[in-house]
């Protein structure tokens, strides 16, 4: 029976579709219809006007009766190591040849791009329906100079983009804050070393500010070492605006260049995420304060050797009302110290730990409380997992009130937390794995 269908299809899906059909032999003057980005139907008559063909393909499934594909770049703008190469399709045209003599061009959404820009040429692969062609592009070195150099990369490059450093040091003068307000990822050249140092401390700006839309990435590559240091006695080093969002992954260094001023490490009042990596050396002001409106997820790394001196404020953490920090994974906290109250952690906000450690954490002065963690009233503090340790554990990973106490000397203090509520609750031994806390149900304390 022949039935002749024009400008229709049909197309019927029975849970995912893996593969392609194909129906009729030779066909003619073919329409597209572009149903989703990955999902195509084609419908043609030959001669006699009764056949159709109907292509069915989900990402990089073989297309019965394509034959191969073309691509050709004709870019004319400048292409570093840190373009995307999805960047390249504006000025790539890549077209599909089928059996039946016919050939379309294809749309950027069908085809996939595959290879790596490496300053020189570069090989880069597009791939569609089960067929692949190949073009070659100029890549440029780029240098970075200073943090100017850095800023006017980070204007130009695509969001998303990954920026390796040279392997040198940048300098963030006195006139200068790098200003991220999209995706950028900056790192080291691969299994070497990179640094972003602010050497001025008489500023009243952060180094970098992550404005609102903007997520900064900052990473090793391939065991390399990235440092940012530096701060000031007026601003932090980095901060993060509401709307804003801070990574720190494995191979990074945040510290401060001179321990003696009065420094901030990270201010967060958007989102931040730590899952590796370490902060240290900020001795004055603490090194991470989470603002109103602030999360920050630390999941891995260590925060360590850093203190408030300057008030009330936790040596490693500060939690500010509004603000909420959640503690999980492999992440520490250790080594910190504070005038007041919280050598490792303060909460006004809300503190949520998961797994983790809270180790060798004071405070330096003998009337105040909550050597790991202090709660003040009106704080949430709730542990599921992880290890606060407490007297019971001793040197070196107690958790105590003044840098070297007796166990029995301030027992009424929470060596390990202390919680500052109408009636004060408190724990000195070591609240580790599977001892839950709660300052909602009142539980876990002694």
């Amino acid at each position: 029976m022949n039935r002749t269908i024009k400008r229709s299809c049909f197309v019927i899906l029975i849970a995912v579709v893996v593969s392609c059909s194909y129906f009729a032999a030779a066909c003619k003057n073919p329409l597209v219809i572009n149903l989703t980005d990955n999902l195509f139907c084609k419908i043609c008559g030959n001669a006699k006007d009764d056949c159709i063909c109907l292509y069915l393909t989900i990402a990089n499934e073989p297309i019965i009766g394509l034959t191969h594909i073309t691509a050709d770049y004709t870019g004319t703008r400048t292409l570093y190591t840190y373009t995307l190469l999805n960047g390249l399709k504006n000025d790539l045209t890549v077209t599909a040849f089928f059996i039946d003599n016919t050939s379309r061009t294809l749309n950027p959404a069908e085809y996939a791009l595959s290879g790596t820009l490496t300053v020189g040429t570069s090989v880069i692969t597009a791939r569609y329906g089960g067929q692949t062609a190949a073009f070659t592009v100029a890549v440029t070195p780029f240098t970075v100079a200073d943090a100017d150099d850095l800023q006017n990369i980070i204007n130009d490059a695509e969001a998303g983009a990954v920026i390796a450093l040279p392997g040198s040091d940048i300098n963030i003068d006195s006139g200068t804050s790098i200003t991220v307000d999209k995706e950028i990822t900056i790192t080291t050249p691969p299994g070497g070393n990179a640094s972003l140092n602010r050497p001025d401390w008489n500023i009243t700006f952060p180094a970098i500010t992550i404005r609102s839309g903007g997520r900064l990435i900052l990473e090793g590559n391939g065991g390399g070492i990235l440092t940012v240091s530096g701060s000031s006695s007026y601003s932090n080093l980095i901060t993060v605006d509401s709307g804003g969002e801070l990574v720190i992954n494995q191979g990074v260094v945040i510290t401060t260049e001179n321990a003696s001023q009065n420094h901030r490490g990270i201010t967060i009042a958007g989102k931040a995420a730590m899952t590796g990596g370490t902060i240290t050396g900020f001795t004055r002001v603490g090194a991470v304060t989470i603002q109103n409106g602030g999360t920050f997820d630390m999941s891995g790394g260590i925060i360590t050797g850093n203190a408030y001196s300057g008030g009330s404020g936790g040596g490693g953490v500060s939690v500010n009302e509004g603000g909420a920090f959640t503690m999980s994974g492999s992440a520490e906290i250790s080594g910190n110290s504070t005038v007041s109250q919280g050598g490792g952690v303060r909460v006004n906000g809300t503190f949520t730990m998961l797994n983790g450690t809270i180790k060798n954490n004071y405070t330096t002065i003998d009337t105040y409380t909550g050597g790991g963690v202090f709660i003040a009233n009106g704080g949430v503090f709730t542990k599921t997992n992880g290890t606060i340790y407490g007297v019971n554990a001793g040197a070196p990973n107690w958790n105590r009130i003044t840098e070297t106490p007796l166990p029995t000397d301030y027992l009424t203090q929470g060596y390990a937390v202390y919680w500052d509520a109408a009636t004060p609750r408190l724990r000195n031994n070591t609240a580790g794995t599977g001892d839950g806390m709660s300052t909602a149900a009142g539980t876990g304390w002694e």
